[in-house]
């Protein structure tokens, strides 16, 4: 069930960006779009924290009114561990 719940996630992702990318308007630098990756090293309690103030940022935007200068961003964050068992 969780992994048809993310092959759906994913697909979703795929057919923005595919949509997005066949418009005649596309620019990624003005559009600020990006894509990053990263590994970060934190104990249980850390990444508890980290998620609080992940979640704290986002709610101090997520109820912005609209604006002649404001532009829909969809920002998706998907955490998973890593198949690298670094320690």
């Amino acid at each position: 069930m969780l992994l048809e719940m993310l092959l759906a996630f994913l697909m979703k992702l795929y057919a923005d960006f595919e949509q997005y990318f066949k418009s005649k308007d596309v620019d990624p630098s003005r559009d600020k779009l990006f894509l990053n990756n990263a590994v970060l090293l934190l104990s249980d309690n850390e990444y508890d924290n980290f998620l609080g103030e992940l979640q704290n940022l986002m709610f101090k935007h997520i109820s912005n009114q609209p604006s002649p200068d404001r532009k829909a961003r969809s920002l998706s964050l998907i955490s998973a561990p890593t198949t690298n068992n670094t320690k």
